[in-house]
């Protein structure tokens, strides 16, 4: 049959058919790619060529954490921060500011809290008038990865609507834009001496809101960035090394900024990138102008010496022995060197009229990060005696090194130190098996002091592993019964020898079940409180109650018999 011989019907079936073979075969085609272009290789983000070599695009690969806390891995190179974003306070502003890293992917401001990325509009983008959300920009700036940075500024609330809050806001992130992992960031160490008269932004708060965080991303599933015990911190105090930390005690200088961007490039969290689009957007957090700032170095001079003349004892030095009292004054960032004799006027008038006359005081300034000046004046009251607390060890003595304790002054915090001496017996073993121990015999450990090499030994014992061959069979009240049988499972000693037990014998207790009448014997039943068996016995009808005696009749009493009636003309009738 020809393609002419076809009638009009059969030739639209035939086309039909072959339309639905074809678009089938072609679905399948775009299935197979796109379910395999996951496992290709992510070509490198091309670059101009400068004539010098560029650091190598990180490829995907399992990410290396255990669960909560990412682990040392290779340098992930420039590219891996490039694709981040980095959400947080001040510090996250300060990279920029710093120049460690640039406002092309940083959502940084001053006093910023986790409460704030959900709800304050302050992320300036290119292509928008006005401000927007941190969420609201994810679909414009397409990050690969999110680094969150919150906590400093939540410290004087409760950890618990921290946590709470934190939980929201990742949320409300994967919801707007779910092509990103989310890496949390723990809260920054601060240092001994934090500047901020509030008390409670301390270490010991820190480090609660940081156990917090781990055991959110634990439950959450996500990655925890821990800088502050691995970078930040120095393991002998416990606080901020102070050698990266600004002057006020919370913000971290240039070179500890360096170095915590180096950890995050080291402690690196490659996942497949999943973002549809590649290309973010550019943006600024405040205006790139900066305004003609005062010179603080001239102010603060002037400041001291009208202080000084004032009869105020300026202390220069480093030392602030003694208890300290903060106080505070801020000169806006719009101030200038013309400005200067007026603001030196106003805080030596502030001053005078807070600080106590003569007293010695030490003034310092810094930004806020937010172009401002604050001038933290320290009235400084030294100890006429100290109170010690009890000393804590700071560093422990061993065989062969010296140790060390403190204690602090609890008015004024004076730290007082000493030496611990040498401990001989404070050996640091490490332990191998001479001798194996068995069921029947001890072994024995070898211990050699890493620090010194003294050398001792000790017996290993190894505890037998029982097994029930019988049984214990439990005597009663007829039939005698054993004792269970327990023998070593590897020795075979018997660690329970089977003993037979004797019938126990029953154990009666009575009671009157019918009391006894003058017509009817009563019943005693006894009952066994093991077994429950009974018997009984009878009890005796009562005796009747004898007849009462009748009582007896009384004898009458004698008739009196009449006296005789005198006759006449007796002696008493004369």
């Amino acid at each position: 049959m020809t393609g002419s011989e076809y009638s009009p019907l059969q030739r639209a079936v035939i086309f039909l058919s072959f339309f639905i073979i074809l678009a089938s075969a072609v679905t399948t085609i775009v299935y197979l790619t796109g379910k395999n272009r996951g496992k290709e290789e992510i070509p490198p983000v091309p670059v101009p060529d400068d004539g010098q070599q560029q650091e190598q695009q990180p490829q995907e690969e399992d990410p290396v954490w255990d669960g909560v806390s990412l682990q040392e891995t290779e340098d992930a190179g420039e590219e891996y921060v490039n694709e981040t974003l980095f959400i947080g306070d001040s510090n996250f502003l300060r990279m920029v500011g710093q120049g460690v890293l640039t406002h092309r992917n940083v959502i940084g401001k001053p006093g910023k809290g986790i409460s704030s990325v959900r709800g304050d509009r302050d992320v300036y983008l290119a292509e928008y008038a006005e401000p927007v959300t941190a969420i609201s920009s994810l679909k414009v700036l397409c990050p690969r990865r999110i680094l969150l940075n919150f906590g400093t500024n939540d410290l004087l609330g409760r950890v618990d609507y921290f946590i709470s809050t934190y939980k929201n806001t990742i949320t409300a992130i994967q919801n707007a834009y779910s092509y990103a992992d989310i890496i949390v960031m723990s809260v920054p160490a601060m240092s001994r001496d934090t500047d901020t008269g509030y008390g409670m932004l301390t270490m010991k708060a820190v480090d609660e809101f940081n156990e917090a965080l781990k055991d959110m991303c634990r439950e959450l599933e996500i990655p925890f960035l821990n800088v502050t015990d691995e970078c930040l911190k120095d393991p002998e105090t416990g606080y901020a090394r102070s050698e990266i930390m600004y002057q006020d005690g919370i913000h971290i200088e240039a070179n500890g900024l360096t170095e915590l961007l180096n950890y995050y490039r080291t402690h690196a969290y490659i996942t497949e990138d999943r973002r549809p689009v590649k290309q973010g957007s550019t943006y600024v957090i405040w205006s790139p102008a900066e305004p003609d700032t005062i010179d603080c170095s001239a102010l603060l001079s002037e400041v001291s010496s009208r202080l000084a003349a004032s009869g105020f004892d300026m202390n220069s030095g480093s030392s602030e022995e003694g208890a300290v009292r903060y106080f505070y004054y801020t000169v806006g960032s719009d101030a200038t060197d013309d400005d200067r004799s007026t603001c030196a006027g106003e805080i030596v008038s502030y001053v005078s009229a807070n600080c106590t006359a003569g007293a010695k005081l030490r003034i310092v300034w810094g930004d806020d990060v937010n172009g401002n000046h604050v001038f933290t004046i320290k009235e400084i009251t030294p100890c006429t005696e100290h109170e010690y607390g009890e000393w804590t060890v700071t560093s422990a003595a061993t065989c062969s090194a010296k140790g060390s304790r403190k204690r602090v002054c609890a008015k004024c915090g004076h730290e007082e130190t000493e030496e611990i001496d040498i401990d001989p017996q404070a050996h640091s073993y490490s332990w191998e098996t001479v001798t194996e121990a068995t069921c029947a015999a001890p072994g024995e450990e070898k211990g050699t002091c890493t620090a010194c090499g003294y050398v001792t030994t000790r017996e290993i014992i190894k505890e037998h592993e029982p097994n029930v061959t019988q049984q214990e069979v439990p005597a009663t009240c007829t039939q005698g019964g054993n004792t269970r049988e327990v023998i070593c499972s590897v020795c075979g000693e018997v660690l329970e020898e089977r003993k037979e037990v004797a019938a126990l014998g029953h154990d009666y207790a009575s009671s009157v079940t019918k009391e006894p009448t003058e017509e009817e014997e009563g019943v005693r039943t006894y009952t066994c409180s093991r077994c429950g068996d009974t018997y009984s016995e009878s009890i005796p009808k009562l005796e009747p109650a004898p007849e009462p005696e009748p009582e007896p009749t009384p004898e009458p009493e004698p008739t009196p018999e009449p006296e005789p009636t005198p006759e006449p003309g007796s002696e008493d009738g004369q």
